[in-house]
């Protein structure tokens, strides 16, 4: 039991004293994982299409991104997104205003158009899948902590794993510390391996979506929020709590989706000794979801709806405790 746990005396008829251990927060360890590191574009790294004025409307120019043009007939690329905050303006004519958190190129004249002469592809505006997830744990950590919850990074970003060249024991191109390891680091009783000398009590692993082509962002398809858990964990608290954190989703405010909840047989939701969700927060392959998961603001209200969630779970595993 962690220091500054509080205690109730509770007499008996015979007036002998029992003491009953009541759980505070700093008992519920929660593991944290940031998701995927991949670093490189592709699948987890759209990047804004090539654009073209077409009748006063902006064009996604897909034949310069070697794509299926034919998936964009009729497609146009709206120059203003609304948040809770207000209107985003993203696409003008002569350039790009990015909402921050946005990685844009100092070097691009017309940051908003894609390959152009002598341009390479890495300077475009793109978002790496990880730059999200890690923004969200780091912010979501700082939340827990600050409310007294006791919380794992499991692949933090100072972590030799993060940093080194593969090949390298326990780390991986796609996940930087593999998920093996973050697993690992979850289950153990070591304090070694994780600090605490205690497995977790619940296990968080964020992520932005991904469907198909990941130019094709002006595509509707695959948009919106989601929770994942394994096939064995149906009926379970991993179900309750994807449950609770579905439910906070709905009220952040962004007129998003919140997608059915799936159940998929992901390692770090197979192989973690306790309850278990994956939170998917929008598709970077959707115009709309991928203006927020580029913006700060939405990041850190996405960390603070599931801190708030986890409030909850915690009240849910404090009364489940024997």
């Amino acid at each position: 039991m962690a220091n500054g746990s509080n205690f109730e005396d509770v007499f008996q008829g015979t007036g002998d004293l029992l003491v009953e251990t009541v759980p505070e927060p700093a008992d519920f360890l929660i593991a944290i994982d940031p998701g995927h590191f991949i670093g490189t574009a592709g699948r987890r790294t759209p990047q804004m299409p090539d654009l073209h004025e077409i009748n006063g409307n902006l064009v996604p120019n897909w034949e310069s991104e070697n794509t299926n043009s034919s998936l964009a007939t009729g497609a146009t690329a709206p120059s203003t997104v609304t948040t809770p905050d207000g209107e985003v303006t993203v696409f003008t004519l002569d350039g790009i205003t990015t909402p921050s958190g946005w990685n844009v190129s100092a070097n691009r004249a017309n940051p908003a158009h894609g390959v152009i002469a002598g341009v390479l592809a890495e300077e475009r505006i793109q978002m790496r899948e990880w730059e999200f997830n890690n923004a969200v744990a780091v912010h979501l950590i700082g939340l827990l902590e600050t409310r007294g919850y006791s919380v794992l990074n499991v692949a933090p970003e100072d972590d030799p794993l993060m940093t080194g060249s593969p090949p390298q024991p326990g780390r991986d191109n796609l996940n930087g510390v593999s998920n093996t390891q973050r697993v690992n680091r979850a289950n153990n009783h070591d304090s070694a391996q994780n600090g605490f000398g205690r497995p977790a009590d619940f296990y968080l692993s964020i992520h932005a979506n991904a469907f198909g082509n990941a130019t094709n962002i002006f595509q509707a398809i695959g948009h919106g929020l989601e929770t994942i858990i394994h096939p064995n964990d149906r009926g379970t608290a991993s179900e309750d709590y994807a449950r609770i954190i579905d439910r906070h989703a709905g009220g952040l405010g962004y007129n998003q989706i919140v997608r059915e909840m799936k159940i998929l047989n992901f390692e770090v939701i197979r192989d973690t000794d306790m309850p278990s969700v994956i939170y998917e927060s929008g598709f970077m392959t959707n115009f709309t979801d991928a203006v927020l998961l580029m913006d700060n603001t939405y990041r850190q209200r996405t960390a603070e709806m599931l801190a708030n969630a986890i409030d909850e779970i915690y009240d849910m595993w404090r009364d489940n405790q024997p």
